[in-house]
């Protein structure tokens, strides 16, 4: 059995919608863990975030500041508060919210922080195409199992193909004994060489990344899952009366050779250089054996001299990139018809008011290299456009200055302002304005 070992830092308990308005929730703490965090976390509008203790002491922002034992953090997204002593029984989260408050974009949540250790292990075999193994993960506190934990991962394969995995503790797919703080998940062999990665974790806590290389056919699989290969593909450039615009013609044929049916297969054309993804796009679902014929035009504002298409798969929960070419990448197309060069290093404005306000969006969401940021300005203004971490610290600085009206596409390529690539988790994209502010949720897959 391989394994490796990591002691986290924190494991998540709760988590509580947040409204306009004020309200108050109640957390109850245990004594054992070493500290407590509070935390809190508003997308739109304003809020006022204050605790009051097991014996009725209030905490705010000021009392933080003259406390050794309360560290209390404000960031645009979020506001928290880390207890280090005496916090043991119930706390109350009161919390006064704006009207302008979107409850569905706000969540307050308690974070206790304790010794979690995780241990994953697999056995270095090699196994045949319909062989199957077993990974798991062991989780403790304080040298006692976790249980009733929620333990998930992600198996990349050579091609970086992403593969959800879900580690059960209740006996069944592989698990041995069921509650004993033992998760596992029951894989597959398949032909595929080269190397894999499993990424596992639960609540805030991460194993050390196992890697796998495999030289003949002891590789790794999850379950059943699409397969789609590309018969056929036309691209064509097409001018328009419209200057600087031009029409793309997309005409595809590909069939799923796989057992499992592909949900949601969404088709985009992106840019090569920039990774500009045109605003149009195509939601498609292919049976196990279907063959599907697409053929749509899109009017863009880029000139392009070459296209990829590449797409998601949605089967059964689990979200996974799918690429065009015999899966192994993007497919590159090269367009035939009129040539026509532009500046791409800078998002033309469009000469027409945009209806919507800020349109932030992103594509692709979940990803693993970089991603693209699109939004819609319909003034000029001064922006921010940011990305941030989990905890609400800054990662990556886009854009800020001034801007006129129009649409923009921004890459962030996965690396912080240092130049460094960030590590894989949740972070969020925010455009802020001096009237308004829209946040996006980033999913980062390495």
């Amino acid at each position: 059995m391989r394994e490796s070992d990591v002691t986290a830092s924190q494991i998540a308990f709760r988590l509580i919608p947040l409204g306009a308005g004020e309200s108050s929730q109640i957390l109850a703490a245990a004594g054992s863990a070493d500290s407590l965090r509070f935390q809190a976390e508003i997308w739109a509008g304003d809020f006022d975030f204050t605790l009051i203790d097991p014996v009725g002491r209030v905490v705010d922002p000021d009392t933080a500041a003259i406390d050794p034992n309360v560290d209390y953090y404000e960031d645009a997204l979020l506001m928290s508060y880390t207890v280090a002593s005496s916090f043991e029984g119930e706390w109350s989260i009161v919390v006064d919210a704006s009207q302008s408050a979107d409850s569905a974009l706000a969540a307050i949540k308690g974070i206790e922080y304790s010794p979690v250790f995780m241990r994953i292990g697999f056995d270095d075999v090699e196994l045949e195409p319909s062989e199957t193994q077993r990974i798991e993960s062991v989780l403790e506190w304080n040298g006692q199992p976790i249980l009733d934990a929620e333990v998930t991962g992600i198996l990349i394969d050579p091609q970086e193909i992403h593969t959800d995995l879900s580690l059960l503790d209740d006996g069944t797919n592989g698990d041995l004994v069921p509650n004993d703080g033992i998760y596992t998940a029951e894989i597959l062999g398949n032909q595929r060489t080269g190397q894999y990665m499993v990424h596992v974790h639960a609540g805030g806590i991460f194993g050390i990344d196992q890697v796998l290389n495999r030289d003949g056919s002891g590789v790794y699989f999850v379950a059943e899952r699409p397969d789609l290969e590309l018969l056929a593909s036309d691209i064509e450039l097409i001018p328009s009366t419209i200057d600087d615009q031009l029409k793309i013609s997309v005409n595809m044929e590909f069939r799923n050779n796989g057992a499992a049916y592909a949900e949601s297969v969404l088709v985009q054309v992106i840019e090569e250089e920039t990774y500009i993804v045109f605003s149009e796009s195509l939601f498609v679902n292919v049976a196990p054996g279907q063959e599907l014929s697409l053929s749509t035009d899109w009017d863009v504002r880029f000139g392009i001299a070459e296209a990829r298409l590449g797409g998601l798969v949605n089967t059964l929960g689990n979200l996974s990139e799918f690429n065009l070419a015999d899966n192994e990448a993007y497919a590159t197309l090269p367009l035939s018809g009129v040539e026509h060069e532009n500046d791409l290093e800078e998002p033309q404005p469009s000469t027409e008011m945009p209806t919507e306000k800020l349109a932030l969006r992103v594509f692709p969401n979940p990803f693993t290299n970089g991603t693209t940021i699109q939004y819609v300005l319909p003034r000029s203004q001064d922006i921010d456009l940011a990305v941030f971490d989990i905890s609400g610290r800054r990662v990556r600085q886009l854009k800020k200055g001034m801007k006129v009206p129009g649409q923009y596409s921004v890459l962030w390529d996965s690396r912080n302002d240092n130049g460094q690539i960030v590590a894989s988790g949740i972070y969020f994209a925010r455009l802020r304005t001096g009237r308004h502010q829209e946040v996006n949720k980033l999913m980062f897959l390495r």
